[in-house]
């Protein structure tokens, strides 16, 4: 089961509404799971059936860039949620959230670590892509959930589901300007998207 599924559902979260068509609403369009990530889940969560609210810590990593007191203090301020808010709590970050969260035992004891592995061309991902083409405020149909559309836009966004939502909303834009008003090959080329790799590339071309 998708993973995002399973904890809007315990922690009884209502379901998204969709997003107004305008193209600065396509610029928006929030991602709906992440992976090529960590995700820590607190045991409460693992514990809890059907709990009232999820705390959620995003870009746990950052734990990392502060000073030592900081770190500390923000550590021990995850201990105080879990204890006086009594819900659970749910860590998202990189490879560096799990060194941050190992810098403290007591949070190591209670967080489950649970790696992400990136998109690939599956039942999962053309699930993915039939709901962002339901999803996007377009007046024709976007044939995207197929296998070589999948092969092709996890390509271009390295499979990441952040990448894959900026590469689909550049391309919604490009559809509402040209008038195509579909997602598709010549959209896709026409989106204003560059890739990680191809925007390292470019930015370290900048500096030479």
């Amino acid at each position: 089961m998708q993973f995002n599924k399973q904890m809007r559902k315990r922690a009884g979260n209502p379901p998204r509404r969709a997003t107004p068509r305008t193209p600065d609403t396509l610029q928006q369009i929030d991602p709906t799971r992440r992976r090529g990530h960590v995700v820590y889940v607190s045991s409460q969560f693992r514990a809890a059936s059907r709990a009232p609210a999820v705390g959620k810590v995003d870009e746990l990593h950052n734990v990392l860039a502060g000073q030592g007191n900081s770190r500390r203090e923000f550590l021990n301020l995850l201990r105080f949620l879990g204890n006086e808010l009594r819900i659970p709590i749910i860590g998202v970050g990189t490879r560096e959230a799990y060194l941050a969260v190992r810098s403290d035992d007591q949070l190591e004891n209670r967080f489950e670590p649970i790696v992400l592995p990136l998109w690939n061309t599956g039942e999962d991902t053309l699930s993915l892509l039939a709901s962002f083409a339901a999803a996007l405020p377009l007046q024709r149909p976007s044939d995207i959930a197929t296998p070589d559309m999948a092969q092709y836009l996890l390509t271009r966004s390295e499979g990441t589901i952040g990448e894959l939502t900026r590469l689909l909303t550049t391309a919604a834009i490009a559809a509402v300007e040209s008038g195509e008003e579909r997602i598709n090959r010549r959209t896709l080329v026409m989106a204003d998207y560059a890739g990680p790799t191809e925007r390292r590339r470019l930015f370290e071309r900048e500096l030479m």
